[in-house]
């Protein structure tokens, strides 16, 4: 019933009528009359926000630590309860992007979920590469699910039954492990899959404009077989997230174009719909797709590189005028503070914000401000999951390889990179006002950032293209009750009871408490110096320095292997 009454008012807005909702539903003419008042930008970041304002959540996170537990967590999401499913494969990305997400999404509990071990035979996600039918299957099953239904058919009688219509598609491939996102995806927003026969291929790389035409092709005969208005915007399906590692830069006949921009148009001509892209290994993927789920922007950062005489309309007061009346919290940098030494005097100890937005100019592994040049090192560390709209020539060119701007932005925790792939000359970005204007209004941010009515050009979206800057959506009072659901704090404690530090320690960090985690490190340095071992300093150092206790991260640095001192995300926070 709250679904139904939630998108009565997105159905009116698209001119619907007939059942509930329609034009005979109380106060739907008036909402059909203010409707017309809207552009389809907004129209579909109000359908996209419908699940999202209207489903309670369970203000737990449960973690997983296989793809088969993820698929069987998100088979339990129901249309009167959901929850943030989080994949820990051990490595130490994931510890960092679960804390990110966890100190962003304030649960009351964190828990782990494993399948019994005794369960039936069978029971088991089949292989995507030996039976990918097998795994398409199982995958639509678990999406199917979190809507009550256990085939098509039931989900078709149920989207019938809440007046409920897709708005867009999400890609995906048995052969990439980032269908993780568009599991989550498909069951969270309610959008189709369309599945591809394609391993992951480096995104850094460039393909032909007939191979991107033959990608927007197949979704497009998948698009036809579903039988839903998809053709132009303004109809039903007006998006599509790739889930898949694809080459995101196209060899076009005057220059090089960006996939995510030729995806949802006619032959890169006319535009559809909406595209944005999601790589990555099955713990990363499913981040992603989780932040744009549940979590909310409550602060922005505005950071102008330029010259106070360069491009006046591109400058942030404005934007930061708009974000502050629509009660975000804003930090803002304009000239003559938006240089090198401000960038790093504003992010040194890492930065906790929603959404940032930069002015810069440069290349893929660095950028300018004014004055000073920055690097790819210079790139923050995020304590929350952030969406980034970077002005900016060439830095999403390379968004797989951590030694570029986009690259290093997205290891950083980063769910949205909008950026440019190639010199895209700066009107090809709206300034800050307009993408705040566009943003605030309900423009998904895949929509918001993009120009209107251009042809293909340059600018790459990462991350799901439906986020919105919109308020939280609502929760239950009471965590998630579980059968075989193991609280972290829990598992921390009996950790530490056999001494376990290291263990112990990174389970304060999958709670969040950083403070508790330095605690923890900094007596075991003092009183047990045996006891401080390389898995303790891995455990422990982001902690240390995001509690800014400069002389324990130092120590924890020297227990690391050399190899580990240099990876870049670890050498950055020395610097």
């Amino acid at each position: 019933c709250v679904l139904a009454s939630a998108w009565c008012g997105a159905a009116a807005a698209r001119g619907q009528s007939g059942e509930p909702g329609g034009a005979g539903a109380p106060g739907a003419e008036r909402a059909a009359e203010e409707a017309q008042k809207l552009p389809p930008q907004v129209i579909v970041g109000r359908r996209a926000d419908v699940l999202r304002l209207n489903l309670k959540v369970r203000p737990t996170v449960v973690i997983v630590s296989t793809v088969d537990d993820y698929v069987r967590m998100i088979a339990r999401w129901t249309l009167g309860e959901r929850f943030p499913v989080l994949i820990d494969d051990g490595s130490a990305r994931a510890a960092e992007d679960i804390s990110r997400f966890v100190r962003a999404f304030d649960p009351r509990s964190v828990v782990r979920w494993s399948a019994p071990e005794d369960r039936p035979e069978g029971d088991e996600l089949p292989d995507g590469k030996t039976n990918p039918a097998g795994f398409r299957e199982a995958v639509e099953t678990a999406a199917r699910l979190a809507w009550g239904a256990r085939n098509a058919e039931e989900l078709s009688e149920v989207w019938k039954r809440t007046q409920f219509a897709p708005f867009g598609v999400v890609v995906a491939s048995p052969s990439d492990p980032a269908w993780t996102a568009a599991l989550a995806l498909s069951a969270g927003r309610g959008q189709p899959m369309v599945w591809l026969d394609r391993a992951a291929s480096n995104v850094g790389g460039t393909t032909t404009v007939e191979n991107a035409a033959a990608l927007e092709s197949a979704i497009a005969r998948a698009l036809d077989e579903m039988g839903r208005p998809w053709r132009a915007v303004g109809d039903e399906i007006e998006s599509v997230t790739l889930c898949i590692a694809h080459e995101a830069n196209v060899a076009g006949p005057s220059g090089r174009l960006a996939l995510t921009d030729i995806v949802g148009r006619h032959a890169l001509g006319e535009r559809w719909g909406w595209s944005g892209m999601i790589f990555g290994d099955a713990a990363r993927s499913a981040y992603v797709a989780m932040c744009g789920l549940y979590l909310s922007t409550q602060s922005v950062l505005l950071f102008d590189g330029y010259k106070a005489e360069f491009a006046p309309p591109y400058a942030v007061p404005a934007a930061a005028k708009l974000y502050q009346e629509a009660g975000l919290e804003v930090s803002a940098n304009t000239p003559p503070l938006g240089g090198l030494e401000q960038w790093r005097q504003r992010t040194r100890w890492g930065v906790d914000h929603g959404f940032i937005h930069v002015n810069s100019s440069g290349n893929n592994g660095w950028f300018d401000l004014t004055p000073g040049r920055a690097w790819a090192s210079d790139v923050p560390h995020l304590k929350r999951p952030t969406a980034v709209h970077f002005i900016h020539s060439f830095s999403a060119q390379v968004a797989s390889n951590v030694d570029t701007v986009a690259g290093r932005w997205l290891a950083q925790g980063a769910y949205v990179y909008y950026g440019s792939m190639d010199e895209p000359f700066l009107g090809a970005f709206h300034p800050a006002v307009t993408v705040a204007a566009r943003s605030l209004s309900g423009g998904p941010l895949g929509v918001a950032f993009r120009q209107d009515d251009r042809p293909v050009w340059k600018l790459n979206y990462f991350g799901d293209p439906m986020v919105t800057l919109g308020p939280a959506g609502p929760r239950h009072d009471e965590p998630l009750a579980m059968e075989r659901a193991r609280d972290v704090a829990g598992e921390m404690r009996e950790a530490l009871k056999r001494q376990d530090l290291a263990a112990g320690a990174r389970a304060l960090l999958l709670l969040g408490r950083d403070a508790d985690v330095v605690k923890l490190a900094r007596a075991t340095l003092k009183d047990s110096p045996a006891k401080a071992t390389p898995a303790l300093a891995r455990a422990a150092l982001t902690s240390a320095f995001r509690e800014r206790d400069s002389e324990t991260f130092v120590a924890l640095f020297a227990l690391l292997d050399p190899s580990e001192q240099r990876e870049p995300l670890t050498a950055d926070l020395l610097w």
